[in-house]
């Protein structure tokens, strides 16, 4: 099992171990020593956190021609990561699993300065020894601002993934005490690194991580937040988000929708950027089924706020909007019960509705 801990005010990283599943009766044994651990870490965190040299690691990729080393791809990033983690010096930033912070983010609006930016990123990847299978060659380069700083290239036993780790971490280290001190890279600058490591990557897991912490670098820019919100549902695609993670998503869609329509140059043209997402929420709405009360009231009455806004300006191709619901009403009724339509009546007058959109919306244009 994986253990982390992290700060969810700036991302630090306290500790992350991995450690054999333990029995029933070693259980108390386990914590005690997990214990004496988050101590020892959270001592090494004894000063200002931006006055130290603060990592971000992120993807190692295999560039084997089969895929017979991608199951090693998260071993490794781990491996690295948590062997940074005993670097005197060294402050290892969260950016793969983001957003249980931007979670965090929701329920305390006070935490929502945004992650700390890195002194510099790094990645990169692997292959087979040629003339030994059982040997591993890793390549690995530190990034600042979108250009490399250094790099580094180690072998080692495959089979041994941790003591490799170890060798990598104390020869990055070596190589941080040559590099000048130097503050944190531009949260902006660090940012689009991370949209391009999510463009590159072909785990949409690894991809929705990078952007998460991107839009958590910059939480008012609008950009990032698009990119986010884009990730999230290519996401949803292969895999049902959360509930937790669908209800972050329709509140910043709520809030994307808001901006939007709020521009002095709003018009019909840019329309897509409003209905398609909603469009979006309400595919995936109905597919959640046993949601507690509170929030399904919530999330339902966000919904119907934002379809009859939509509505109300004629914002959405009508071809759109209504292929959607035709859909829902078709196939899955469940759609209007969660937002509040429970009789065939209310169902059709909504429907009605939202089957004149393209009429007006043509006197609109």
């Amino acid at each position: 099992m994986r253990i982390r801990l992290v700060d969810a005010w700036y991302g630090l990283k306290i500790l992350d171990v991995t450690l054999p599943l333990p029995r029933s009766n070693e259980m108390e044994k386990t914590t005690t020593q997990l214990a004496a651990r988050i101590g020892k870490q959270l001592s090494a965190v004894d000063r200002d956190p931006k006055e130290m040299r603060l990592l971000g690691i992120l993807d190692f990729r295999s560039v084997e021609a089969s895929n017979r080393l991608d199951e090693l791809e998260d071993s490794i990033q781990a491996a690295i990561e948590q062997q940074m983690m005993f670097q005197p010096g060294v402050i290892v930033l969260e950016r793969r699993q983001v957003q249980p912070l931007l979670d965090e983010s929701e329920l305390k609006p006070e935490m929502a300065e945004g992650l700390l930016a890195s002194m510099l990123l790094l990645d990169g990847e692997f292959h087979l020894l040629e003339t030994d299978e059982d040997q591993l060659v890793i390549y690995v380069q530190a990034r600042r601002n979108g250009k490399r700083v250094f790099a580094i290239e180690l072998q080692g036993s495959k089979e041994d993934l941790m003591e490799l780790g170890a060798r990598l971490a104390f020869t990055i280290r070596v190589k941080l005490n040559e590099v000048s001190a130097e503050k944190a890279m531009d949260p902006e600058a660090e940012a689009e690194m991370l949209l391009q490591q999510a463009e590159d990557s072909r785990d949409p897991l690894m991809a929705l991580g990078a952007v998460a912490a991107a839009k958590a670098l910059m939480p008012e820019s609008d950009k990032y937040r698009k990119a986010y919100l884009n990730e999230q549902y290519r996401w949803y695609r292969q895999r049902p988000l959360t509930l937790s993670q669908f209800r972050h998503y329709v509140l910043e869609i709520r809030r994307t929708m808001d901006e939007e329509l709020s521009r002095p140059d709003f018009t019909w043209k840019r329309d897509y950027r409003v209905a398609y997402p909603v469009s979006n929420c309400a595919e995936m709405w109905s597919k959640y089924e046993d949601v507690p009360e509170g929030i399904q009231e919530e999330i339902s009455g966000i919904l119907f706020e934002m379809f009859e806004r939509c509505w109300d300006l004629g914002v959405g191709s009508g071809e759109l909007i209504e292929r959607i619901l035709h859909r829902q009403l078709e196939f899955n009724l469940r759609f209007f019960n969660r937002i509040g339509l429970t009789d065939a009546d209310q169902i059709f007058q909504f429907y009605a509705k939202l089957s004149s959109y393209k009429e007006r919306r043509t006197l609109l244009k």
